[in-house]
C-alpha cells in the first residue's frame, strides 16, 4: 500500500480478508487522503483479469466490425441516389 496511508508498504491478504480490513491493519488514511480516489492494483495476481479484459475488447471491437458491414452507408450494392 502506498500513498496517503498511515504505515505505506507491502501487506498479504488472507483468504476471505476485506481490503477495508487490510486498510485498517496499514493505519488508515492520513489526514490528506482522498478515499473515493483509492485504486486496487495487483502485481501480479490480476494478470489474469487483465488478460480477460482484453480478450473481451477484441471480441467487442470484431463484432462492432461485423455489425459495421451491414450499415446501409457501407453496402456497395445500394445506389449513393436516395
Amino acid at each position: 500500500m502506498r500513498g496517503e496511508i498511515e504505515h505505506p508498504g507491502t501487506y498479504g491478504v488472507r483468504p476471505g480478508e476485506r481490503l477495508s480490513s487490510v486498510l485498517q491493519r496499514a493505519g488508515g488514511y492520513t489526514s490528506a487522503a482522498y478515499p473515493y480516489g483509492a485504486v486496487l492494483m495487483r502485481r501480479d495476481g490480476g494478470k489474469w483479469q487483465e488478460q480477460k479484459d482484453h480478450e473481451d475488447l477484441v471480441r467487442r471491437v470484431q463484432a462492432e466490425q461485423v455489425n459495421m458491414k451491414f450499415l446501409p452507408e457501407n453496402d456497395p450494392n445500394r445506389s449513393s441516389r436516395s
